[in-house]
């Protein structure tokens, strides 16, 4: 089991993953840098940024959502062409955009291949739901790897704001003897520092996070939330197949996130975006983007638009609801075809 802390949102534990990556590379010879991948949570350049770490690279993403292999082995190379010390590396668990997952295997090895050693997090904060699934076996498994994993359960558990938690691999990570050392009106010899959780925190004053999900727990049971993680991935399985005719996914869902290109109806369906011109793509997204207005105004279902790696506008539908039947379902389906035959 690993130790953690609390904290109030996945941006601050993002924040403290990077201070204690940046603190384990402190004496070292080389210059930081930390590789970044381009579907990581924007937290996370703000938090290198914020931890004064001068140098950053770039890794791309695949047209599947999920880190470009190829382009961590670049970038690997580049910082060992330039001198630099490849501290910090995250994983997404579950992007906010796509729901994708990286290939957390693969990037460990390749790690290993080049005998680098950053600190490695998993950002689950929205992808977290995983671990109380059977389909996540494979990543509680791997969770070894990780120095460090966030999990929002205000997100994919629906806990009242904020409940985020910050798990480490290495339980003294979290120990910062330099703060007790300065603050003794606050901290000394004579008392169990174990209980000193401001010790292990970026924050002093904090609320009892972890009463909320403790209450949950205790009056719900684990098994209550295991069936409700269960029932958004048959939401999403209802509506993979529901919605299937005239669209293009942008990937094949792997979490809670529906994401589709609508294609416009004088144009011929491809396999994937890239069968398209750049001239096509051009009317795929207007297309989009008038569909994603009429939904906006209408107000009869919430979703959002968004898009990667420059290709059009896509609609994003987050299935994360314990009361959605099969009917409604079908109901928005239905909707959506409206909007598109009148776009």
């Amino acid at each position: 089991m690993h130790p953690g802390i609390f904290y109030p949102g996945g941006s601050l534990s993002n924040l403290a993953s990077v201070a204690l990556a940046a603190q384990r590379s402190r004496g070292k010879s080389r210059e930081p840098v930390v590789l970044i991948s381009n579907h990581c949570h924007y937290s996370i350049r703000n938090a290198v940024e914020i931890c004064g770490i001068q140098k950053t690279i770039g890794i791309e993403t695949t047209v599947q959502g999920i880190v470009d292999l190829d382009s961590l082995k670049r970038a690997i190379e580049t910082a060992k062409t330039n001198g630099l010390n490849p501290i910090y590396f995250c994983c997404v668990l579950g992007a906010t955009n796509l729901g994708s997952f990286d290939p957390v295997e693969q990037i460990h090895d390749i790690f290993i291949e080049y005998d680098v050693h950053p600190w490695i997090h998993f950002d689950a904060a929205w992808g977290g739901g995983v671990y109380f699934n059977p389909r996540g076996d494979f990543y509680r498994e791997v969770s070894a790897i990780a120095d460090s994993i966030v999990l929002d359960f205000h997100k994919f558990l629906s806990a009242p704001l904020l409940c985020s938690v910050l798990l480490v691999k290495d339980k003294s990570s979290l120990q910062k003897t330099d703060v007790s050392q300065s603050a003794n009106y606050l901290f000394n010899n004579k008392q169990d520092k174990k209980y000193s959780l401001s010790l292990k925190s970026l924050q002093c004053s904090r609320e009892a996070y972890a009463f909320k999900l403790w209450l949950m727990f205790k009056y719900h049971g684990i098994s209550y939330f295991q069936d409700l993680i269960e029932k958004f991935y048959e939401n999403q399985q209802e509506f993979r197949r529901q919605l299937c005719d005239r669209v293009l996914y942008v990937v094949e869902p792997q979490y809670f996130n529906i994401c589709v290109w609508f294609i416009p109806p004088e144009m011929t369906m491809g396999q994937s975006i890239l069968d398209y011109s750049i001239e096509e793509r051009q009317k795929i997204d207007s297309f989009n983007l008038a569909m994603y207005e009429k939904i906006a105004t209408d107000g009869f279902a919430k979703f959002n638009f968004s898009s990667f790696n420059n290709f059009p506008t896509l609609i994003r539908i987050i299935v994360h609801h314990g009361n959605l039947t099969k009917e409604i379902i079908s109901e928005i389906v239905s909707y959506l075809y409206d909007v598109y035959n009148s776009a």
